[in-house]
């Protein structure tokens, strides 16, 4: 089979993973296309760098579209309208692990799984599936600047307070009709999604402290920052460190940032939960790509003296949401996962295990 991949952006950076799956059966990539010309006749991944138009002279089999969606229906449009590619040859880049995923769980009885396998046959693989999925649930929230220039878009917390939620200047927006727009700030978060931070009784009350493992933009502790009494609110990533000060200045008095990975050990780049929380914790949430095994190993002091609630991401690696719930119920937790499955898409085990995944681990008394 003979790939043609529209696309030499960050997408495309990721394309090892999807070359993988191509060697195994014998599939090559016969040329990139891209629409900036500044681009045309370099070598990319020792292929060459075409313009779009040079499709018509190329024998495929298939196109992959290795862009945001964003403009994945601009570069469909264009491939299949202007330069008459066959629209069933025309794909998202994750394409051939959707390939890989049917193949291996067409004859599954879950029915989970089989609710996925069926809804991939007419739409794209996601994290989500269809568990997420409709133009309805979409959402664009507009991003402003204020007088220092830092970009922010409006938030409204769950007791319904008004606040701005900043973004750092280098953040890449969704573009649309000349304006900046955040998309999809909390779909994930709606009912039915196995990534889903809550469940009926497992929630963040008025008065609750909370440790919020991996902030990122903050809008999770942001929805209760006018009920929390106190927030610990943990990011690694420097470039969130400035926006979330400005975020969360309203609340500077029940609030501490702390830049460094969750961990089992407190060193120049760790910390360990033990370490530095001395209050009543009662509810941790942690999404920190991968690490939150080693967090709860570093968090067990403060987790069987207290045993706040927690909504623990399982989804990143291969297994993890197993291993997350047995360190809980050693801690003495009851446990649960939260519905249906995610594929993690960008994680490199997932092209390689092709495995259906519990997104979170919830932790009750």
């Amino acid at each position: 089979m003979n790939i043609v991949v529209f696309g030499t952006g960050w997408y495309a950076d990721e394309m090892p993973m999807t070359e993988r799956i191509m060697s195994k059966y014998g599939w090559n990539i016969s040329g990139f296309l891209d629409n900036d010309e500044k681009k045309w006749g370099e070598c990319y991944k020792g292929s060459v760098i075409y313009p779009p138009s040079e499709i018509m002279k190329m024998e495929y089999d298939v196109v992959l579209i290795a862009l945001t969606d964003q403009y994945y229906g601009d570069v469909f449009k264009q491939l299949n309208s202007e330069l008459d590619v066959p629209g069933y040859k025309i794909h998202e880049y994750t394409w051939l692990l959707k390939q890989e995923f049917i193949r291996k769980y067409n004859e599954s009885n879950d029915p989970n799984i089989k609710e996925t396998i069926s809804f991939w046959h007419d739409n794209q693989i996601t994290p989500f599936n269809q568990y997420l999925s409709g133009e309805a649930i979409h959402t664009l929230d507009e991003v402003f600047d204020d007088a220092e220039g830092d970009p922010f878009i409006a938030f409204r917390t769950d007791a319904g307070e008004s606040v701005k939620l900043y973004y750092p200047r280098d953040f890449k927006f969704y573009h649309k009709d000349g304006r900046r727009y955040v998309k999809d700030l909390l779909v994930e978060q709606l009912p039915g999604s196995p990534h889903a931070y809550f469940k009926e009784g497992h929630r963040v009350k008025k008065g609750d402290i909370i440790a919020d493992c991996g902030v990122c933009e903050g809008n999770f502790s942001l929805r209760f920052a006018d009920i929390a009494s106190k927030i610990y609110l943990f990011e690694a990533e420097e470039r969130w460190i400035f926006p979330l000060k400005k975020t969360f200045a309203p609340f500077a008095h029940k609030t501490e940032i702390i830049n460094g990975f969750v961990s089992n050990d407190t060193n120049d780049n760790n910390v360990r939960l033990d370490d530095v929380i001395d209050d009543q914790v009662d509810f941790i949430k942690m999404d920190i790509e991968g690490a939150e095994e080693e967090a709860l190993k570093g968090a067990r002091k403060l987790m069987t003296a207290d045993f706040p609630k927690c909504s623990i991401c399982g989804y990143h690696r291969t297994g993890s949401a197993e291993r997350i719930k047995d360190i809980l119920s050693s801690y003495g937790y009851q446990t649960s996962f939260s519905d249906g499955f995610m594929t993690f898409v960008w994680g490199e085990d997932e092209w390689m295990n092709l495995d259906f995944r519990k997104g979170m681990v919830y932790g009750d008394r």
